[in-house]
């Protein structure tokens, strides 16, 4: 009797050997986020030696899986898919999939409840990336479908231009087309004028801004595609870039242009300007036509009077179709929480999207990422947390972008149209571009004789309609109880100030078309 009892007791003995109770953990002050979607936990990680356990029944129950025990077996069934099983025999420390042994596994009793490697339950159980980042100061797992490599773009002096727009507005400004006017004057100049407005836009020499601009920029198309894949009329969709300059001459008409020979014939060699003489007389109605045609009627009065010698006036368009429209039937009147604490009834619009839709939410942030049917652009919406400040950075979209995921998404978000004009003189200033305003002797390069001058005002209006089929934008520049439920859509409720940008995907990296902030539904 004594034997068996010596016998059982040295069974007992090494199961709990295998699955061990751990004391000696601590729990980690980290955030787990599961494609692209905060897991918020109802237990504790704990972290050993720097390796993370998470609770095995919960993590399994929020992807789709039933959690089954045995004494030495731990199975997992997928509640769609009853053929998928996954098991973890506790005794061998074996992980089988269909029946197969694909790894070993590290599983603790803690606190009387199972506990398992992160990497043995995300990466070896079902082939997903981790990913261990810090950010202000928080530790951060983001688990992820791919491990598709990330190149960082540059979001900051987009960010740095939407600062021209008061906190308490709507707006929207174009990136893009302040950058190729800036690159406009930078062929013009010498000196630290030239030197400064390279330095904001990125590039060490005007030959590599230069060939930024004719063989990338100005080769850009929409293509833009229905469900069907055929390919749309061209007047459907589009992105168009246009350029010009003018010399007012004042009361009198003249021919004789102060410009110089090899400057035009450098920004209409690179960038496709034209140029034109007007007078006082003629200005206002001539450049607004001219800048009314390139938009497609959507840029109307840009100027209101002739008080300026030499004008270079860049503008774009763009107009694309979602991937997935919204359904019109499905927008629906809503509230609308304004940026000053007041509500505004507004019309929404409503889908669940699973096609092309990219999610994350991370650092106090939802990030939306909406495809066109020409997939290389994409409008992405920015949405904090209630109650924080819409003030996002470059370092946090990067990170969003980097572990954003393709996922199912129930969307709601305002029509919207915004249009407005800014002056960007103080703007651009602050960024570090301060000679353009100041020193004649460096625009040497764009005028004969002694006719050079600096700038004196950076003026842009843009306008932006983004409704159930897609957008149009055009700008004018003159000078649940147990965590999370992954298996649900996760809800995406623009009801409050966001941020939004058009981007374009240019060789891995974001170019950025359009930013603006949405603050109010106030009419």
């Amino acid at each position: 009797m004594k034997k068996k009892f010596f016998v059982s007791m040295l069974l007992c003995l090494g199961i709990l050997g295998n699955y061990h109770a751990a004391f000696a953990m601590e729990k980690a002050d980290v955030e787990l986020y599961y494609l692209g979607r905060n897991t918020m936990l109802d237990n504790p990680i704990y972290v050993e030696n720097d390796t993370y356990f998470v609770p095995l029944r919960e993590c399994a129950e929020q992807i789709g899986y039933e959690v089954r025990y045995t004494p030495s077996v731990i199975t997992l069934k997928y509640l769609y898919d009853i053929g998928q099983e996954t098991k973890y025999d506790i005794e061998n420390h074996k992980i089988f999939r269909y029946d197969r042994e694909i790894g070993e596994c590290d599983i603790k009793n803690i606190n009387g409840l199972s506990y398992i490697s992160i990497n043995d339950f995300y990466g070896t159980s079902f082939g997903k990336n981790i990913y261990n980042i810090e950010h202000d100061g928080k530790k951060i797992i983001q688990i992820q479908l791919s491990g598709k490599p990330y190149q960082k773009s540059d979001f900051e002096s987009s960010l740095e231009l939407l600062n021209v727009i008061e906190k308490n507005q709507n707006g929207v400004i174009s990136p893009i087309s302040m950058k190729l006017s800036l690159a406009m004057v930078a062929n013009g100049t010498t000196g630290q004028t030239q030197k400064e407005i390279l330095n904001v836009l990125g590039y060490d020499t005007i030959e590599q801004c230069n060939d930024f601009v004719s063989n990338e920029v100005l080769k850009w198309k929409v293509e833009e595609r229905r469900s069907d894949y055929k390919y749309l009329n061209e007047n459907e969709g589009g992105i168009h870039f246009a350029n010009s300059l003018w010399y007012n001459s004042g009361d009198k008409k003249t021919e004789k242009n102060i410009f110089n020979e090899n400057f035009v014939n450098c920004t209409h060699s690179i960038f496709g300007a034209v140029s034109g003489i007007v007078t006082n007389d003629t200005a206002v109605p001539t450049i607004n036509e001219w800048i009314e045609q390139q938009t497609n009627g959507m840029i109307k009065n840009m100027i209101s009077d002739a008080n300026f010698q030499t004008a270079l006036v860049n503008t774009i368009y763009f107009k694309c179709c979602w991937k997935d429209e919204f359904k019109n039937e499905n927008t629906k009147k809503g509230v609308f929480y304004n940026i000053d604490n007041t509500q505004s009834e507004t019309d929404f619009m409503n889908a669940i999207r699973d096609n092309q839709i990219y999610y994350c939410e991370s650092f106090g942030w939802q990030m939306l990422g909406l495809t066109y049917s020409d997939e290389k652009y994409t409008m992405y919406l920015f949405l904090p947390e209630k109650g924080k400040e819409l003030q996002i950075d470059d370092k946090t979209i990067n990170a969003l972008m980097k572990f954003q995921e393709s996922v199912k998404v129930d969307i709601t978000m305002p029509k919207f149209s915004t249009e407005d004009m800014y002056d960007f003189t103080d703007t651009l200033k602050e960024m570090g571009i301060k000679g353009m305003f100041e020193n004649n002797e460096d625009f040497s390069n764009m005028y004969v004789d002694n006719n050079a001058m600096h700038i004196t005002d950076v003026l842009q209006k843009t306008k932006i309609v983004v409704n159930e089929q897609g957008t149009e934008a055009s700008s004018g520049a003159m000078m649940a109880t147990r965590g999370a439920d992954m298996t649900k859509p996760v809800k995406f409720q623009a009801d409050r100030p966001f941020i939004y940008m058009i981007t374009k995907n240019t060789n891995g990296k974001q170019e950025v078309l359009f930013v603006g902030q949405y603050v109010t539904a106030k009419q």
